[in-house]
């Protein structure tokens, strides 16, 4: 009956302890790149955003009523806590072009980061 007990709750331990490992995901404190006033996290190498700075997940698009000339538009609001990170409305050829200067953006930091330090000459 011992044997039993024991190894019930070594089994239990064992299934808590994979769970936290798959809940658990470091999340970047600093964006890796800041574009007109939406945060881009890196998430498993790939450029994720816009996000929410209070939950750092990515934010949704939602809707608002066209402009005078009846152009669609579109605000970006956090799934989790409903704020919008960034008051502004957006134009769907916006919201395309923000991706694009986000992934230029991560592409130059990058490139920065990888040129080698020169060596001292002897």
């Amino acid at each position: 009956m011992g044997f039993l007990l024991k190894l019930a709750v070594v089994l239990g331990l064992t299934g808590l302890a994979g769970w936290l490992v798959r809940r658990w995901r470091p999340v970047p404190k600093q964006p890796a790149v800041l574009v007109d006033g939406t945060s881009w996290y890196l998430v498993d190498g790939q450029l994720m955003g816009p996000c929410c700075d209070a939950c750092r997940v990515q934010a949704m698009v939602r809707s608002l009523p066209p402009d005078p000339e009846g152009v669609a538009l579109y605000e970006l609001c956090c799934p989790q806590c409903g704020q919008v990170p960034v008051r502004r409305a957006f134009t769907l050829k916006e919201l395309l072009e923000l991706e694009r200067l986000a992934a230029d953006a991560r592409a130059r930091a990058k490139t920065q980061n990888d040129v080698p330090c020169p060596t001292p000459r002897s």
